[in-house]
């Protein structure tokens, strides 16, 4: 932010601009035809733009502010799954500390620094929530973890239009640890059909 605010191209008007990256531009633009009283569906090419909007409607705050901050709010977001899959292996001291790497690693900063919207965000939240529920399903052999994990999924599959691959692998791996670990535990293979 500091940098930002020496580099008078990125101002305008008191304003940040806030499209740094060619995404950037296409979802500020869906957030503002939106905000100007367009409508857009609610598809995954639409719903950062929709998020977007959503956020500068409900706090008031300008589209451009929005766009520049959202991304370094939500991303740290994904130390909780962390320190969730942390906690179901009783590894409270390890999760955190690959919390930390995770946050602070390079490519993480490179996908999430001010400015920077894009559905990179959110995606891996998503996948990491999805893979910590189960996990809680399968450790705790409570079901309804599965069907947290499964609402995770679906709504990653509404958000990013090339999830289905990494959903077929979150399914495939879970169905082979199940399978070679805990063939014999019923909430576990339960998980398998309810996130298949």
């Amino acid at each position: 932010m500091i940098q930002a605010l020496q580099i008078e191209a990125f101002w305008h008007n008191g304003l940040p601009i806030a499209i740094w990256t060619p995404d950037a531009g296409r979802y500020g633009y869906y957030a503002e035809v939106l905000l100007n009283g367009g409508t857009l569906p609610l598809s995954a090419d639409y719903l950062t733009g929709h998020l977007i909007a959503g956020v500068s409607s409900l706090l008031g705050i300008p589209l451009e502010w929005v766009m520049l901050i959202l991304p370094v709010v939500i991303a740290p977001l994904i130390v909780i799954p962390v320190m969730m899959i942390a906690k179901s292996m009783k590894q409270c001291t390890l999760g955190l500390l690959a919390a930390l790497i995770t946050v602070s690693e390079t490519y993480f900063y490179m996908r999430s620094y001010l400015g920077y919207m894009d559905t990179d965000g959110i995606n891996l939240l998503l996948i990491l929530f999805a893979v910590s529920f189960i996990i809680k399903a399968v450790l705790e052999k409570q079901l309804w973890y599965a069907v947290v994990a499964s609402f995770c999924l679906d709504l990653f599959a509404l958000w990013y239009h090339s999830s289905s691959i990494i959903n077929l692998l979150i399914v495939s791996v879970t169905f082979i640890t199940v399978l070679f670990n805990y063939r014999k535990e019923i909430v576990a293979i339960q998980s398998i059909f309810l996130l298949g």
